[in-house]
């Protein structure tokens, strides 16, 4: 499953590397800023500890993103070059996007309510799912918190600080909290799917009612949470926001059309958002006949550029300060974050065989 991966390029060992300083922490483990020490080009080290992926069962989850990321090969998602594995942990060394986190960024400047912000953001999401979707990949956990921005500003699907929200089923209790510090990895949520997939996860604020329903999802899911994704954009806040996850479904289950929109929003951004929000999967705007050149030929994106974004040479609305390839200051972490350390013994399974691709 190692599509993505450019069988060219020399592999980098982790006897080459080494720590430049913290990018982010959680449950999980931590994600450090590591410099090769001949070509000093600078990677994301994610580590994360085998006694907590046993203890939560994650073994699948991350066995599902290791091959997932290799499968890809977008300038819109975040890049895995190797994996490692020691005693106590695996290791995954991915691009670096040192312009920060797309939520944090909002929070700090206040861009909620700019449609040119909103729409440069919302098309990378486009791209980014154009090309997990033609691999048969659902995404599965859309939010701004797990989109990031490289030097120059350009969005990139993928997370250092996930804050996350994993169910399997709603009977079983799990923790609704956006803005806090529970965090597990990056891909774990998405899945190579033909045909539907049963599993409930992702965000209660995100979810689509066939996830609700647990009638089964396909790649439908992806687009109903760029309509939320949207919304979110342009007022702050989900369209289906309530104190607690029952209020959230009962809200999806009534309806995009029973969603009040704020008045400054324009006609066509209420337009696209119901159109992409639609309750049956099939009559989403980019599942209709024409795919994803519906959501572009839309009239909310009147004007926007796709040839010069896809092609990198449309300038981003905000560029992140980024002094050098090993400039941490975009990336805060605080001591209560740090991960707590749980002891691994080897139960022989074997499940982490193939972590180790250098």
């Amino acid at each position: 499953m190692h599509g993505g991966r450019d069988p060219n390029r020399p592999k980098i060992l982790m006897s080459d590397l080494n720590k430049v300083g913290l990018l982010g922490a959680g449950g999980f483990g931590a994600v450090e800023l590591w410099e090769h020490k001949s070509t000093g080009e600078t990677y994301a080290m994610k580590c994360i500890s085998k006694g907590f992926i046993v203890k939560t069962g994650m073994q699948d989850s991350v066995i599902t993103e290791k091959n997932i990321l290799f499968m890809t090969n977008s300038d819109f998602i975040i890049r895995l070059y190797e994996t490692y594995n020691s005693r106590q942990s695996i290791f995954f060394l991915m691009e670096p996007a040192l312009g920060g986190e797309l939520y944090s960024m909002y929070q700090r400047k206040g861009f909620y309510g700019s449609e040119k912000h909103a729409k440069f953001y919302s098309a990378g999401v486009v791209c980014a799912f154009e090309h997990l979707h033609e691999r048969h990949i659902i995404y599965r956990d859309l939010k701004p918190e797990n989109l990031l921005l490289n030097e120059k500003g350009h969005l990139k699907v993928g997370d250092r600080k996930r804050r996350i929200e994993t169910v399997s089923t709603f009977s079983r209790p799990f923790v609704f909290n956006r803005g806090g510090a529970r965090k597990v990895t990056d891909m774990g949520l998405a899945k190579f799917v033909i045909g539907k997939t049963y599993t409930t996860c992702g965000t209660p604020d995100y979810f689509a009612p066939e996830v609700i329903a647990s009638t089964g999802h396909t790649h439908a899911v992806d687009w109903w949470m760029l309509g939320v994704l949207i919304f979110e954009f342009m007022t702050g806040s989900a369209p289906f926001e309530a104190p607690y996850p029952m209020q959230i479904y009962a809200k999806v289950l009534k309806g995009i059309n029973a969603v009040k929109f704020p008045p400054q929003l324009s006609p066509q951004c209420v337009d696209i958002v119901k159109a992409i929000c639609q309750k049956e999967p099939a009559d989403r705007l980019p599942m209709l006949s024409g795919g994803t050149k519906n959501l572009k030929a839309h009239a909310w994106y009147k004007g926007f550029n796709w040839d010069k974004f896809q092609s990198f040479t449309l300038d981003a609305p905000f560029t992140p300060k980024v002094k050098s390839s090993k400039d941490l200051a975009n990336f805060t972490v605080h001591p209560d974050e740090m991960p707590q350390f749980i002891d691994y013994v080897d139960d022989g399974s074997g499940w982490d065989k193939d972590f180790a691709t250098a």
